[in-house]
Order: structure tokens, then C-alpha cells, then sequence
């Protein structure tokens, strides 16, 4: 090594060496500033949610949530006031301002506008279907006409039954108080499934003889609030608390998990040895402690990149499994149209027998064609007599009104100009086998009469002289216009009756697969969204998006299938618009309002309930769809209005626009 070498490096030690003793001072005069700062006192809401948030027999605060406030108060050197009270209690003092901070509580749009809410989820809660042992529930679909145990009032029960409706899937819903009650329902098999949150899932699963189903739903983050507009401090030193919790799996918010699980019991240090350990391990610490998180997280990034390589090959699997499926269905259906192809040909065949033996009666008659020429001239059948050129020796006056000519002008003339292009060559060639030796046909051609082209059948004969030459052919006709569109209509009507039969069949294997695949991109999307990048967020919610328009497309398919009566009711227009609209905000961009322009039970309907809610699914998607293709932007919404209509002197109201 080089002098210049040698010279550079001893600069560069010098400089990391003043990089650390930089740090060591920060985090020295940090300690300092904390140990003299003031203790702030905090009042936090206290409710009935175990196991994260209690009361034991003595009064005391218990639960996850008052093991993680407690660690965070210590550290941040809060005084903590607790201000018991029932849920609604705590919500009503938190808008109110009267408590500084509420555990416990989950996102919306409703209460964003009055609270302002941490950004590190605390847990995440979502709901889960379990079911009686042996039974065979594996999808939404399965669920139609059981019944399920839910808990009465409970924010997962609403998102079932709308989840349920979503898939056009009728079910008995029995309510019950808590969840132990659903748990026991469902053991004793008093109901086949029963909906379960995952806190007390986790607490009260291995009690019971259940089984759970792949059927989930309404992902959930579990946060803290303050009111709106109001300790922006305290939020922010709970989320960064939350962070360093999360990230050391040895921490209190792992520990309180195991403990209150059932699965840990930790163990608390006297506060004399804390400090003593802290003071004697705290340097090594901060100069280890940004080596050890670099680690943890190229640890947990590595494991993230398999698992989702993991996942891409499931998915393949999958996709394949299923295009294969998708070729057997419809190798299935060529199959069927080709045996309901061979049925008309017999259909046919077994008509050509039936005119055949009436040609035979028509021949007995025809033996003296003055003897019954009264009777042709008033029959509608067609009669032609044509010699061996081809030229039309006699025609039957109902061969004259079809055409729309005399006699005159048809005798003598070639017959074979009156047929379609596409039908001379058949023509010619059943016309010469008459010729060559005794024998008789049947063919159908289009013929050009004074009404257009028209259908006819005809049933030929060879006339033999006294030496069994053939001398001509008569031919008896038949305008079969009518019978070969019913014929067209039955082949169209059976071929649809297939398509509706396998239809029944595919939507209902599809059913299964979109349920597992909504349920997991939901769950994927909201509980490692911080883990993503945008463009992956993008992927899934447009992967989401198109599962629920396939889900749309086999409510389409299944109808195809059935054969239901409509069920008119009188139907309130607000509410219908509402649950639309609840299902459109799941799968369009935020950035579009939606406004419903009249108040509830301002409008009735008398209409199919679930026809009404197809239309007007339609006409937001197609809404949302026109948004799309121009850019969203602030100040896209979407807008129900209703007028009422006077038709035919009658009052039709709930007519939407």
C-alpha cells in the first residue's frame, strides 16, 4: 500500500470515528432532555373489548392495548388518567374532547371527520366463517339456504350479510350476544357455520370442536384516535413507539400477544435492574443497533421476495389448472351440440320416412290424371309433370297462384329457372336419377314465387310407359317455409338450453374459485399495504376490481341458467341506491363521490328486488367505467336522481335518471 493510500484511510477512520462520537452526544443530550422534561398526564378511554381491552375482578386495566399504552407512557414520561365507559361512552367524550385519546377503534370515512388517527395498526381484525365438523362448506356459495350464528349489531355481521347479497346467496341468520355463543352453536351443530372475529378467534379457537373454512372477509386495522385537530404530539410518538415494537420480536407488543393469547407468559424486571442493565448495555446498544436493524430488514425483505415468488407460482398453477377445466367444459358442450345434432337428423330422417308413404298414397291416386283432375284443381299441394328435357308438361292451379303465372305461361318452359342457384345442382341430380330408371326423391329447394323465395319440399316420381321406360316425373309439392323456421328455432332453442346448462355449471365452480381470490387480494391489499409499492398496489386493486366484475358476469351466467318468477315488492329507491353504492366503493377509485339527489322514503318502486339492483349496478358501473377512460379527478361524482312520471293517466313513481 502507497503512502496516498495509507493517508486516505487514516482520514476516513478519523471521520467514521467523529461520526459515532456525534451520535453518542445526540443521544446523550436526548436522554438528558427527556429526564428533565415534564411529565404530561394523558386521559385514555377505557371500555369492554377483551382480551385487548378490560378490567380484572379488582378494577385493574388489563389487555394488549393497556400493555402497550403503559410501555409507551413510561417511556415518554405520560401520566396516564383512564376514563371508564361503554363504547358509544367513549366515542361521544373523544368528539367531545373530554379524553385526550381512544384504544382500540377502527378506520372510517365517518369518523374521519370527527378523530384523527395514528397511522401503525396496533392489530388486525378481520372476519372468519367456521363451520360445523363434516361439513362441507368451502365458499360463499355454499352457504345458500343455512343457517349461520352471527353476533347481533356487530360491524363483521354487516359485512357478511352484504358480502352474501353480493353473491346472490339466500341464508338464515341467527344473532347471538357474543362470540362464544357463536362458537358453541356451531360445535353442537345447532347451525352449520357461524362468523368469527380474528381477536376472539385467537382466544377461544382451541375451546372448541370447530373447524375453520377457507371464507374470510372485511380486513380490518385495529388504531389509536384523538379528537379532530388535537395532539398531533401524541400520535406521532406512538406510531414511532409502534415501529421499534414491532420491529424487535422479543418486544412488549409480541410478548402481550403471546399472554393474552394464551401462548406467553412474560416475565417483568424489577425497575432497579432495568436501569442498572440499561446503563451498562445502552452505548453497545446504539453503536450495534443500526447493524442489527439493517440486517433484520434485508432479513425481511428476502423473506418477503420468496413468499411472493411463492405465491406467483401458486398462482400459475392455478391459472393453468383452471384453463384446463375451462377445455374440458367445452370439449363437454361441442359433445352435446353434436348429439343434439345427430337427434334432428333423425328427427328429419323419420320425415322423409313419413313423406315418402304419403308419396306412395298420392301415386294410387294420381293413376288417371283425368279421373282426378277435380280434385287437383282444388287441393293446395303443388303438382308438375316435366318431361325428360327438363320442360313443364302440366302444373296444378296451386302451382299457378304460388308462382303467380298462367298455365300458358308455364308449360312448355324449363322448370329449372324457377329454383334458387344453391339448390339447381341437387336439383339436377335427383332429376337424373328419374331419368335413368323407375325411381322417386324427395328434395327441398327455394323457389322464387310471387311472395319471394320460399321453401318447398317435393316428392318426385318417375312415370314408367307400357315397357317400364321413364317418359317424365311428377312431382307433388309443398310450401315448407313455416316448418323449416321452427326447425332453425328448435336447433337455436336446444343449442341455448345446452349453453344454459353448462353456464349453471361453470359459474358454479367459478363462484368457488372468486371467493378464495377476493378474500385473499383483500387481505393482501390492507394488511401488508405498507410493505408495498404503488405499482404493486395498483396490480392487486386492479386484480380485485376485475374479480368482482367477474363475480357481476357469473350472477349473469347463473341467470342464464335459471328459470325463476319475479318476486315484485314495494321498494324503497334511497335504500336500493345506498346498496349499490356501498358495493362501488369497493372496487372504484376514492377520488369519485357519489350523491344520492332525494331523501329516504321519498321514493317507492314496485319491482323484482334483485332486478332493480342488476339495473342499477349497471348503470353505476357503466358511470364509473366513463369516468375512468377520461382521467379520475377531483370533482368526478356520481348522482342517482328520481322524478315521478305520469304514464297513460297513471302515477309511475321511482323512475330513476
Amino acid at each position: 500500500m502507497d503512502k496516498k493510500s495509507e493517508e486516505v484511510l487514516i482520514t476516513f477512520s478519523i471521520k467514521q470515528k467523529h461520526i459515532w462520537l456525534l451520535i453518542f452526544f445526540i443521544s446523550l443530550i436526548l436522554l438528558f432532555s427527556a429526564a428533565f422534561a415534564g411529565p404530561i398526564t394523558i386521559k385514555v378511554s377505557l371500555s369492554k373489548n377483551p382480551p385487548l381491552i378490560f378490567t380484572d375482578d379488582d378494577g385493574k386495566p388489563k389487555g394488549i392495548y393497556i400493555d402497550i399504552i403503559e410501555y409507551i407512557a413510561e417511556k415518554e414520561r405520560w401520566t396516564i388518567q383512564y376514563v371508564p365507559g361503554t363504547w358509544k361512552e367513549c366515542l361521544e367524550r373523544l368528539e367531545r374532547g373530554e379524553i385526550d385519546l381512544l384504544m382500540s377503534v377502527a378506520y372510517t370515512k365517518e369518523r374521519d371527520l370527527k378523530f384523527d388517527f395514528t397511522e401503525e395498526p396496533v392489530f388486525y381484525n378481520w372476519g372468519h366463517v367456521y363451520r360445523h365438523p363434516g361439513s362441507a362448506i368451502e365458499s360463499i356459495v355454499d352457504l345458500e339456504g343455512k343457517r349461520v350464528a352471527v353476533v347481533k349489531g356487530n360491524i363483521h355481521t354487516r359485512e357478511f350479510v352484504k358480502l352474501l347479497e353480493s353473491f346472490d346467496v339466500q341464508g338464515e341468520m341467527l344473532e347471538v350476544n357474543d362470540y362464544i355463543d357463536v362458537f358453541r352453536l356451531v360445535a353442537e351443530g345447532e347451525v352449520s357455520a357461524g362468523v368469527v372475529n380474528r381477536v376472539n378467534k385467537l382466544k377461544f379457537e382451541r375451546e372448541f370442536k370447530v373447524e375453520k373454512t377457507p371464507i374470510i372477509f372485511n380486513p380490518i386495522e385495529l388504531l389509536f384516535a384523538t379528537p379532530k385537530g388535537m395532539n398531533a404530539e401524541i400520535r406521532a410518538d406512538i406510531d414511532r413507539n409502534m415501529k421499534l415494537l414491532k420491529q424487535d420480536h422479543g418486544s412488549i407488543y409480541y410478548k402481550s400477544l403471546d399472554r393474552w393469547f394464551g401462548q406467553y407468559e412474560p416475565f417483568s424486571f424489577p425497575d432497579w435492574l432495568k436501569w442498572t442493565i440499561g446503563a451498562l448495555v445502552g452505548f453497545s446498544l446504539l453503536l450495534a443497533g443500526m447493524i442489527i436493524i439493517s440486517r433484520y430488514q434485508v432479513r425481511k425483505k428476502t423473506t418477503e421476495v420468496v413468499l411472493k415468488n411463492k405465491e406467483l407460482e401458486a398462482e400459475i398453477t392455478e391459472r393453468k389448472r383452471v384453463e384446463n377445466e375451462l377445455k374440458e367444459h367445452r370439449d363437454h358442450l361441442e359433445q352435446l351440440v353434436d348429439e343434439r345434432t345427430g337427434e334432428i337428423t333423425k328427427t328429419n330422417k323419420k320425415l322423409i320416412e313419413e313423406i315418402n308413404e304419403r308419396k306412395r298414397v298420392e301415386e294410387v291416386l294420381r293413376e288417371s290424371e283425368e279421373k282426378y283432375r277435380l280434385i287437383i284443381e282444388n287441393q293446395t299441394d303443388l303438382i308438375a309433370k316435366v318431361d325428360l328435357e327438363g320442360k313443364i308438361q302440366f302444373v296444378s292451379p296451386s302451382y299457378c297462384r304460388m308462382f303467380g303465372k298462367t298455365e300458358e305461361e308455364l308449360l312448355g318452359k324449363q322448370s329449372m329457372h324457377l329454383v334458387h342457384e344453391e339448390d339447381r345442382e341437387k336439383t339436377a341430380k335427383a332429376m337424373e336419377d328419374l331419368y335413368k330408371s323407375p325411381y322417386s326423391c324427395y328434395v327441398e329447394q327455394r323457389v322464387m314465387t310471387k311472395d319471394g323465395w320460399r321453401w318447398c319440399g317435393w316428392a318426385a316420381k318417375s312415370v314408367l310407359d307400357d315397357s317400364n321406360n321413364v317418359t317424365s316425373v311428377v312431382s307433388v309439392g309443398r310450401d315448407i317455409t313455416e316448418r323449416k323456421r321452427l326447425e332453425e328455432q328448435l336447433r337455436i332453442r336446444q343449442r341455448m338450453d345446452s349453453l344454459g346448462t353448462l353456464a349453471g355449471g361453470v359459474a358454479h365452480d367459478f363462484n368457488n374459485l372468486l371467493t378464495g381470490i377476493i378474500g385473499y387480494l383483500d387481505i393482501l391489499l390492507n394488511i401488508n399495504k405498507d410493505g408495498l409499492s404503488e405499482s404493486q398496489k395498483e396490480y392487486i386493486e386492479n386484480a380485485l376490481k376485475s374479480c368482482l366484475r367477474a363475480a357481476d358476469l357469473v350472477k349473469q351466467f347463473q341467470s342464464l341458467s335459471k328459470s325463476t318468477i319475479s318476486k315484485k315488492s314495494n321498494i324503497d329507491l334511497y335504500e336500493a341506491s345506498t346498496e349499490v353504492f356501498s358495493l362501488l366503493e369497493k372496487t372504484t377509485d376514492k377520488l369519485i363521490e357519489k350523491k344520492i339527489d332525494f331523501k329516504p322514503g321519498e321514493f317507492y318502486i314496485n319491482a323484482d328486488p334483485s332486478e332493480l339492483n342488476q339495473v342499477l349496478l349497471n348503470l353505476g358501473t357503466n358511470a364509473v367505467k366513463a369516468i375512468e377512460e377520461r382521467d379520475i379527478k377531483h370533482g368526478d361524482n356520481i348522482i342517482i336522481r328520481a322524478k315521478e312520471y305520469s304514464i297513460t293517466g297513471k302515477d309511475r313513481t321511482g323512475l330513476t335518471e
